[in-house]
């Protein structure tokens, strides 16, 4: 049960920090944009983390 919760522990806090670079940005025009960091760039920092070489 221990490892299970630190698991979703570990997902949780990836989610956060994934929300931390969501930002809602407004247009001229009164259309709402969501500026992001691409998810794939995310994945290779994360896995460069993990798996240093």
């Amino acid at each position: 049960k221990a490892a299970k919760r630190r698991k979703l522990n570990e997902e949780a806090q990836e989610a956060e920090d994934l929300k931390k670079h969501l930002e809602v940005v407004d247009d001229e025009d009164d259309d709402v944009f969501i500026e992001a960091i691409p998810l794939a760039r995310k994945l290779i920092l994360l896995v460069e983390i993990r798996y240093p070489l």
